[in-house]
């Protein structure tokens, strides 16, 4: 089943997917960090979130502001599925790099590795407890 909706971020027309009266679309437009589906699944719920907010310089343009602005409102979206979860792993370093660095994706995805690394090292009851 398939509905019509307009996506104000990406203001384009598209067909959204319907599964059981679940609504399938891309997790930045309606739900980033997706808990809902595994929450009272799984033994623990290990969030790792990617949406890092970069800083606002004075020399900002209407664009950066703008994409500033909507990673923020994501960020404040998720809050209460962030406290649902039983780790949370912040990856700020990622302040630096946009949804559009698709050629810098091995910086992005060392700077996974090694956040995810890092907070295992700092919370070894959740290697214990898997």
């Amino acid at each position: 089943m398939c509905e019509k909706w307009d996506s104000l971020i990406y203001n384009i027309h598209t067909c959204v997917p319907f599964i059981d009266s679940i609504v399938y679309v891309d997790g930045g437009i309606m739900n980033n960090l997706p808990i809902e589906p595994i929450k009272g699944k799984c033994k623990k719920i290990i969030m790792i979130d990617v949406t890092a907010v970069s800083k606002q310089i004075l020399t900002s343009g209407k664009i950066e502001i703008g994409y500033r602005a909507g990673m923020a409102m994501m960020k404040q979206m998720n809050i209460n599925r962030i406290h649902q979860a039983d780790y949370y792993v912040g990856l700020e370093k990622l302040e630096h790099y946009n949804l559009f660095d698709f050629r810098k994706y091995k910086a992005i995805i060392q700077i996974g590795y090694d956040g995810m690394k890092q907070y295992l090292t700092e919370h070894p009851e959740l290697v214990d407890s898997l």
